[in-house]
């Protein structure tokens, strides 16, 4: 298809366990989110730590109710928990906040278990008292949380007032649990939150039987020790192409740096767009790839965002988000409707017997006359072994596949293949009187040479 350029820039204790449904994926961009930033006076994490907060999932802050409220959840690997952010209102004096154990019933349903609350495994107190302030804690000694149990993280009433959690007019759980690389299981799924009731100290909540959701939506989250480091996103290179005929736009970036330490580590790619330059209400559209597992560097991504309204300026950037937190690009804005014509340029994978690869991202767009480039990846043990092309004749250097100029709308397929074994080369070996004749011959040789010499002399 033809497409239009953009050409203005701007400088995320039970043992039973519940699946995830397949369809949150499909659900993923459909909810906002706010831009994710630590609050002003708020401490960022430091060197070693990162941050999981409902915050970075929601839209809207508000006063609501005082009871114990909270969430269910399972870490995706053992981590040492340091702190807990969360926070009220002005009309309440003091609030406690915690992280329980938890074990399934086998009661409610699978998107809204019912559980018992446990042992508190830490808590701490909030007594700032400002407005739709966050406010961070750290625990008096850290925690481990265990991979195969479950947990509760909630906050309430200590002492004093009403109308004081602070909250959310909108969660995202779809984006909160499969952009959390630190969460393996989130519960309620839907945009609620259980509703534990009473207050007073956290200890009073043990022993609790809870199934009961309402829709306050607290904002809490807990600090963490990672070896992971921010991702970096420095040299992103954002660009923005609309199709002719639809008012879709493909944007494209490039993650200079996953900043991940360990292969099994996983970092999530998005683009998050708004009509406005404070993002507020955004969409978040996962990327392609989404996922980005272990240490790389130079790996381009890129989104379709569908249906955006003709005339209208957005802005958009990338997203990555990994157990450090998450980093958000320089935006692009552009207008749809008002951007140059290029083209689009889809690829396809071939794979032969077990090879395989991938090809990111799966879809660029380009301007008239003009090269683009796809990362081309094949799996341990495979090669590309052949790439056709609608486009021209381009070119593979290492993992770069970069396009003939594009003058229309094309396509390039890529086949993956077993690596070929290279045989190795015969050496023959002398025997000794195999090696007498060679020293003759070369003997014989050098004296012909010398020979030749003398004469022209």
């Amino acid at each position: 298809m033809k497409a239009r350029m953009c050409c203005k820039t701007r400088s995320g204790f039970g043992t039973k366990r519940l699946a995830t449904p397949v369809a949150l994926v499909v659900l993923l961009c459909s909810l906002l989110l706010a831009s994710g930033a630590v609050a002003q006076g708020a401490p960022a994490p430091g060197p070693g730590e990162g941050d999981f907060r409902v915050q970075n999932y929601a839209t809207g802050t508000g006063n609501g109710n005082f009871v114990y409220r909270g969430y269910l959840f399972r870490p995706s690997r053992d981590v040492v928990v340091t702190g807990m952010w969360g926070g009220f209102g002005p009309n309440c004096s003091e609030f406690g906040g915690a992280i329980f154990e938890a074990t399934l019933t086998g009661g409610g349903t699978s998107d809204v278990p019912e559980f018992e609350i446990g042992d508190v495994v830490r808590e701490v107190r909030f007594e700032d008292g400002v407005g739709n302030t966050p406010e961070f804690r750290e625990f008096d000694s850290s925690a481990t949380l265990s991979d195969d149990s479950y947990y509760v993280i909630a906050q309430g009433r200590i002492a004093g007032g009403s109308g004081c959690h602070f909250n959310t007019d909108s969660l995202d759980f779809q984006n909160l649990l499969i952009g959390s690389p630190i969460l393996a299981e989130w519960f309620p799924q839907e945009d609620a939150q259980y509703n534990i009731g009473g207050t007073g100290e956290p200890e009073g909540r043990v022993g609790q039987t809870v199934g009961f959701t309402d829709n306050i939506r607290i904002l809490v989250g807990f600090r963490y020790e990672t070896d992971s480091v921010a991702a970096d996103l420095t040299d992103v290179q954002t660009t923005a192409f609309q199709l002719a005929g639809s008012n879709n736009v493909v944007v494209s970036g490039n993650l200079s740096d996953s900043g991940l330490q360990d292969p099994d580590e996983e970092l999530t790619l998005y683009f998050e767009f708004a009509d406005n330059d404070s993002f507020d209400n955004a969409t978040l559209v996962p990327a392609q790839p989404f996922t980005v597992t272990g240490p790389q560097t130079d790996v381009p991504f890129g989104a379709t965002l569908e249906d955006l309204d003709d005339g209208v300026q957005y802005w958009v950037r990338a997203v990555a988000i990994n157990e450090a937190g998450r980093v958000d690009a320089n935006p692009l804005s552009f207008t749809v409707g008002s951007m140059d014509e290029g083209f689009e340029v889809t690829t396809s994978v071939v794979t032969v017997d077990d090879a395989s690869g991938t090809v990111t991202p799966q879809t660029r767009a380009v301007a008239e006359n003009e090269t683009t480039t796809f990362g081309v990846f094949p799996a341990s043990g495979s090669e590309v072994s052949d790439i056709s092309s609608t486009c021209g004749t381009g070119s593979l250097v290492g993992n770069t596949y970069t396009t003939a100029e594009v003058t229309e709308p094309c396509s390039v397929e890529f086949t993956f293949a077993p690596m070929q074994e290279i045989e190795p080369v015969a050496v023959p070996v002398l025997g000794r009187n195999g090696f007498l004749w060679l020293l003759i011959a070369l003997t014989f040789m050098l004296g012909v040479v010398m020979l030749r010499a003398r004469v022209k002399a």
